[in-house]
């Protein structure tokens, strides 16, 4: 399964947005004087945020130029760079924190992630993935309970969280230990859903995604919800 950024870049510009909890996860660690990465930053949200929140050094790699051209347009003081996760255009032991959100599931090859990432932290550097494990993906509300076949496209997408931590070590990062943050939020619109700005709900039939959306938009009308979802976060040092 693969998806198109390109096309998906408007709604993602428009409706995704950096979650508060998991922006001072990140931020917790690091100060002015950070280099920082995010790998496959999409529009820029969370590299963003990061930049607002502590002022350190930030540097963005996105191979989608759509998504690119929206996190430019945005003013953000951080560098946005063309590049692939396999592929990192920049030197060795460049960064002291490298990290990405959702996107482990995008890398076709994964192993050169670890790689690359290993390669462009300096010693002692952190890389960490913000990723979601089965039970995760399941628990996801609204999106799993409305559109169940999402669900079923990111199980056969998502990495198994022992299998990135075998490439962690293959690539010779140390130190990996796991943690969680769970995340909710007031939901009062399905805007979000109805503009398809999760990639999962591009892979459910358009019979299926239109009754889940009725359904969710007369849910909704009958007052909000809580969006609620968690992440992995998985933690290694170079």
């Amino acid at each position: 399964m693969s998806s198109d950024y390109e096309r998906m870049a408007g709604a993602y510009g428009q409706h995704r947005t950096a979650q508060e909890p998991l922006v001072r996860e990140l931020g917790a660690r690091l100060t002015t004087t950070s280099r920082v990465l995010e790998i496959g930053a999409g529009t820029g949200n969370y590299v963003g945020a990061l930049r607002e929140l502590v002022g350190c050094r930030c540097t963005a790699v996105e191979p989608s130029a759509g998504m690119r051209e929206i996190a430019l347009g945005r003013g953000l003081d951080v560098d946005v760079k063309a590049g692939s996760a396999e592929a990192l255009p920049f030197d060795p032991a460049s960064f002291d924190f490298a990290y990405c959100v959702h996107v482990v599931h995008h890398v076709k090859d994964r192993p050169a992630l670890f790689r690359e990432a290993f390669r462009v932290l300096d010693d002692g550097g952190v890389f960490l993935i913000a990723t979601e494990s089965e039970a995760m993906i399941r628990g996801r509300f609204p999106q799993s309970e409305y559109f169940p076949d999402s669900a079923s496209a990111d199980l056969a997408r998502y990495p198994r969280i022992a299998a990135l931590e075998q490439m962690a070590r293959r690539a010779g990062f140390r130190d990996w230990h796991e943690t969680s943050l769970e995340i909710e939020l007031p939901l009062t619109s399905a805007a979000a859903y109805e503009a398809k700005a999760f990639s999962s709900l591009h892979f459910v039939s358009e019979a299926a995604f239109e009754a889940g959306l009725r359904r969710l938009k007369a849910d909704l009308a009958r007052g909000p919800m809580t969006e609620k979802g968690r992440f992995a976060l998985l933690w290694a040092t170079k």
